[in-house]
């Protein structure tokens, strides 16, 4: 098989997807492959992770965390989609819009981090839905935090980041980037997890 090169960031590699394989046979999951043992299913990227990021060793084979090395942040394996409730909303049929899409980021806390990535409350008929969920945890997530809201946005955004973690040489850092100070003493544990939109 031919080694592919690591994706050059993870806005990257999250546009290359995530795959089911099977651990014994090292390939991926095809239909009719049901009688599989759960436990010998393993999900990896498409592309092996840029550098400076690593499989989490203490994630399980379904749902491998990354994490940043030098600043230690873990990271949901998948990026959440909120185009479905911006479409909902603005009254756009999925696909009729094409838009180039970009990933930013919500930095919290492993409590702030479990709970946006817990399973949904119900199920969804729509991906709006699922989306519009995902838009109450992080506001309630910003709420309970504390994060400032970016000084000038419209009404109701959502104060992410741009920048991925390997932007960023220490937790400290991603704390200031979070907040919007210069406080060197911002708790950098309130910035160890992250989940990419």
């Amino acid at each position: 098989a031919m080694l592919l090169p690591p994706a050059r960031n993870l806005h990257e590699w999250f546009n290359l997807g995530l795959r089911l394989r099977h651990n014994a046979r090292d390939k991926p999951l095809q239909r009719g492959d049901a009688r599989i043992n759960v436990g010998d299913i393993m999900m990896d990227g498409n592309r092996p992770l840029p550098e400076g990021y690593e499989i989490a060793t203490w994630s399980s084979p379904l749902i491998p965390l990354i994490r940043h090395k030098s600043t230690g942040i873990v990271i949901w394996p998948v990026r959440f989609d909120l185009l479905p409730l911006y479409d909902y909303i603005e009254g756009v049929r999925p696909n009729q819009d094409i838009r180039g899409m970009t990933t930013v980021f919500h930095y919290t806390s492993a409590g702030g981090f479990s709970r946006l990535v817990a399973p949904p409350q119900e199920f969804y008929q729509e991906q709006w839905e699922f989306a519009e969920e995902i838009w109450d945890r992080l506001e309630d997530d910003f709420e309970r935090h504390g994060i400032p809201d970016v000084s000038g946005a419209p009404e109701y955004s959502l104060s992410l980041v741009a920048a991925e973690p390997m932007s960023f040489t220490k937790r400290e850092a991603v704390a200031q980037a979070v907040f919007r100070a210069d406080d060197e003493n911002l708790g950098p544990g309130r910035v160890g997890h992250c989940v990419a939109l």
